[in-house]
């Protein structure tokens, strides 16, 4: 007889059970636990956190359910709180193989609907191990922060901001006019920053250090014992002497270790102005973040750094989130790739490494897999697993911050992070290297490109030789003797390369450093066989070929946070090939979530996440394209997706996937990231394949240009005629851009200088156009023809070859202004945003067009024909485009006269209306 489900409190308890069971962190799960007044079902402290659950029999009981889990939260009784609900029917037998429901609640105020997700007790454990890095208000926290570091910085007289850049080699901003450096406050605030993380981890200490023995004697720092257990951070920043107070604690915790996070800070600590009220201040700041920040505190150390740093559009440096350093170190680090080793034998090297965000979520990930956290793991994983490089020292104080909150408890003697000089050095009459304009150039981790430099033995272990001080590491060392080697052969390289473009690039330094650094790096990457693969006029593509070169030649893998551009531009086409050479393309997620379009925080260009394994033999499987609709906000949502994607859950559904053949990959073919519909993406390769009609390149029949960006810089434009009634298509006002005939909008004339140049472009006018950039949300037109022939600043003149140009002209602005056509422009577009394409010059001069020497004259006619008919009237924005009559009878025209199918047509229109890049809305099926 089947037995009746047990009570909600007896499944309860024995939920408690299974998961003190399943994870030592859920040791103290408690059922029936009173609080305040109140009973909560479940209530467990996860690194301090307050997780509560409460619980609910069968699936119809959501609600009450999490009305509960947030009164939790409404009474403080808990920081991140459950609503779970068990299935009807269910016992305590049957309870470990029963499938659960819960929803996460953070913030009781909202009430947006919490996703919920399904699984059983095993997958349940594993978010609400996870479920601290929910508690965090990072953003406040480093606003609060930030803005206490701008407090201080201006109570730092000139000199003693000077002295703090210079003790960590931080530059001032120059005068971008003139070259000169003029100003150190942001230098100082970064430099404040190094001492700010220190003081977040002195608050960390705080309850461990007391229980510990005085160090001995020999290990307190100059040989002097000092006040043991060290003063608490807040009896410093409340003393009448903060800076004494800070340098004695610091003293103490060093006699301890800790000295990659210390030893730089007390430096730092030393160049401050004897003024109480600076450090005060900060360390008020920091209780406030720590109050603020109960849970895991490396995406706060993040996100302060990057609001703070000033450089990342010269040196390429993007924080990549929380979630999706989780969601990219959990897809690349499989479970198998962990139980088939000891966990500590692993090698995982970020060589452009920031402030450790992707080591963190890395170490997060082998901890989780393998189910250990005692100090002895921790201190394995630190000192032996990591390696992180980066040429910014207060970016890699950030990351051995990091790294050493992963068990702060653990006295750490070693970390494998380190600084490779960056920028021109020469040495001293000690043999020391100093920063020296005139000196020798250093190009940070990419020297280990350098075969002339470094000699390899067998074992891919490097010797330095000459270059032993090329690197140095974090612990406060000094740029002297020493050998310090390149990363051993890593089992994992996981990175988000430094990406910005050459005319920026490097241009923090003095104009001779700059070309000094530059000349090095051609140097050095020409010489590599896959040199094409490089890009030498940025430095993302150096960095894919430094990461291949970290790894094992076999069992390796490499995650990259790279541009979404580096899948679809012509000018990354080598380096797609050469990473899927060298690997199986694993994976490649884009996110296609109009509110975040972007893996990393300081940036607003679309990006994807790469995966690559090392393949020797056979045919090399599909590449899984993923296209999120919801990008993950939150580490446990990048969790949930990650198993969904590994095929071991199906609990997160927002995403598309796709599964393109390895030849397409090898070819350069990654433009499936384009499309959040697949049945679009392989509409493209049939237009492009010539299977829907025959097609030819754009360049084919047409010169193609000048682009706007020469115009703008020798042309301006003015209202006023001039002398030689020069004319230009120079904007894209979607008021005026309505229809397909246009007029130019603009007089210009050449400026100073400029005439040679000016009289060129001016000699290639020409009165079909195509679009320079869209903004899809908005446009109208992909396409205008003018009776006057003019040059364009946003939209690209095209001249034909062929005996009846305008014909053919106003033929070819039908079929761009048609679905079929809108697909030819968009399926290979460069994105750097994806709803703001930037259409390339070679993009633009490979788009598929009728070939009407194929089709006849009577196709080409026929479409031109459609355009007298129809070239005054507006057409509707692009996202209406599937009711507009206009756009209907567009693509009615391209059937009649190309002979497509209708249906094919409609349901490429309604698709393109669909696509979130073109709504700028979240895809709503």
């Amino acid at each position: 007889m089947a037995r009746e489900g047990d009570t909600e409190d007896t499944l309860t308890g024995k939920l408690a059970e299974l998961l003190r069971a399943e994870d030592k962190a859920l040791a103290d799960a408690r059922a029936q636990f009173p609080a305040r007044g109140k009973r909560v079902d479940v209530l467990v402290a996860i690194d301090g956190v307050r997780v509560a659950i409460e619980a609910k029999s069968g699936f119809d009981k959501k609600a009450a359910a999490l009305d509960n889990a947030e009164g939790r939260l409404r009474a403080r009784i808990a920081d991140v709180a459950f609503g779970l609900c068990y299935p009807d029917g269910a016992t305590t037998d049957s309870l470990a193989s029963e499938t659960l429901t819960w929803a996460v609640c953070v913030d009781p105020n909202l009430r947006d609907g919490p996703a919920w997700a399904e699984g059983d007790y095993r997958q349940f454990a594993r978010e609400l191990r996870g479920s601290p890095q929910l508690a965090d208000k990072t953003d406040l926290a480093a606003r609060i922060l930030s803005d206490s570091l701008d407090e201080a910085v201006g109570m730092i007289p000139h000199a003693e901001r000077v002295s703090l850049a210079k003790i960590l080699d931080l530059p001032p901003r120059k005068n971008r006019k003139s070259g000169e450096a003029e100003d150190y406050a942001p230098a100082a605030k970064r430099g404040l920053l190094v001492l700010a993380t220190a003081m977040l981890f002195h608050n960390r200490l705080d309850s461990y250090l007391p229980h510990l023995e005085r160090p001995p004697a020999d290990a307190w720092p100059d040989g002097k014992v000092g006040v043991w257990p060290p003063m608490r951070l807040s009896a410093c920043g409340a003393s009448f002497t903060p800076r004494y107070a800070f340098d004695e604690a610091w003293k103490a915790i060093l006699a301890v270790d800790y000295k990659p996070i210390f030893e730089a800070a007390r430096d730092a600590l030393r160049t401050l102005p004897p003024t109480p009220a600076i450090l005060s201040a900060i360390a008020a700041a920091v209780e406030r973040c720590a109050e603020l920040t109960t849970g895991s505190r490396h995406d706060l150390v993040g996100r302060i750094f990057h609001r703070v740093l000033d450089t990342a559009r010269y040196d390429g440096s993007y924080y990549t989130s929380t979630p999706a350093a989780t969601l990219l170190a959990a897809l690349a680090i499989r479970e198998r790739d962990v139980a088939k080793t000891n966990p500590a034998d692993l090698r995982i090297c970020d060589p452009a490494c920031g402030t450790g965000t992707l080591l963190m979520a890395a170490a997060e990930r082998i901890r989780d897999l393998a189910g250990a956290s005692d100090d002895d793991f921790s201190r394995a994983i630190v000192e032996k697993v990591l390696w992180g490089y980066d040429v910014n020292l207060t970016a890699t104080h950030m990351a051995a911050t990091t790294i050493g909150l992963l068990s702060p408890s653990t006295a750490f003697r070693n970390m494998e992070v380190h600084r490779p000089l960056f920028g021109t050095y020469s040495e001293d009459e000690n043999g020391n290297l100093r920063p020296d304009e005139n000196g020798q150039a250093h190009i940070g981790s990419l020297e280990f490109l350098d075969k002339e430099r470094h000699t390899r033995f067998a074992d891919r272990q490097m010797t330095m030789g000459d270059m032993r001080e090329e690197s140095k590491r974090i612990q406060g060392e000094q740029v002297e003797g020493g050998d310090i080697r390149e990363p051993v052969p890593m089992d994992f390289v996981i990175m988000n390369p430094p990406f910005t473009r050459d005319s920026l690039r490097h241009d923090q330094f003095p104009p001779n450093v700059e070309r000094a650094i530059k000349e090095r790096e051609k140097l050095v990457l020409g010489r590599l066989a896959r040199r094409k693969a490089t890009r030498l006029h940025s430095s993302g593509g150096a960095f894919t070929a430094l990461a291949e070169h970290l790894l094992k030649p076999n069992n390796a893998a490499i995650a990259l946070a790279l541009p979404a551009v580096v899948a679809t531009s012509p000018g990354n086409l080598e380096m797609r090939r050469h990473l899927a050479e060298r690997f199986h393309i694993e994976l490649i997620i884009v996110s296609h979530d109009v509110n975040r379009l972007w893996f990393s925080e300081n940036t607003s260009i679309s990006e994807m996440l790469v995966i690559g394994r090392r393949w020797r033999k056979g045919r090399k499987p599909p590449t899984r394209v993923v296209n999120l609709t919801r990008n993950p906000s939150t580490p446990i949502e990048a969790m949930r997706l990650a198993e969904a994607i590994s095929g071991t859950s199906d609990v997160w559904r927002s995403h598309v996937i796709q599964d393109i053949p390895s030849a397409r990959i090898l070819k350069g073919d990654w433009f499936a990231i384009n499309f959040l519909a697949p049945r679009l993406a392989e509409s493209y390769r049939a237009l492009v394949g010539g299977s829907v009609f025959p097609v030819q390149s754009l360049s084919q029949i047409a010169s193609v240009g000048p682009a706007g960006q020469g115009i703008r810089g020798v042309y301006q434009p003015t209202d006023l005629p001039t002398k030689d009634g020069r004319r230009a298509l120079w904007g894209q006002d979607t008021g005026i851009l309505q229809t397909m005939a246009a007029k130019p909008d603009a007089y210009i004339e050449p400026m100073p200088g400029k005439l040679s140049q000016a009289d060129a472009y001016w000699s290639q006018r020409g009165r079909l156009f195509i679009p320079a950039k869209l903004r899809l949300n908005t446009a109208r037109v992909a396409a205008v023809w003018s009776a006057q022939p003019a040059v364009g600043s946003l939209w690209i003149p095209c001249r034909l070859v062929n005996s009846d140009e305008e014909a053919t002209e106003k033929a070819l602005t039908v079929y761009f202004n048609s679905s079929v056509g809108l697909l030819a422009l968009l399926g290979g577009r460069s994105n750097k945003v994806l709803s703001r394409p930037e259409f390339s010059m070679d993009a633009l001069r490979s788009v598929p067009v009728p070939h009407f020497g194929k089709l006849g004259n009577a196709a080409r006619d026929r479409l031109t024909q459609a355009y007298e008919s129809l070239s005054a009237t507006p057409l509707l924005p692009l996202p209406h485009m599937d009711a507009d009559p206009i756009r209907q009878a567009l693509d009615e025209a391209v059937i009649q006269a190309i002979g497509i199918d209708a249906g094919w047509a409609a349901e490429t229109r309604r698709a393109l209306s669909e696509e979130p890049c073109v709504t700028q809305k979240r895809y709503n099926p």
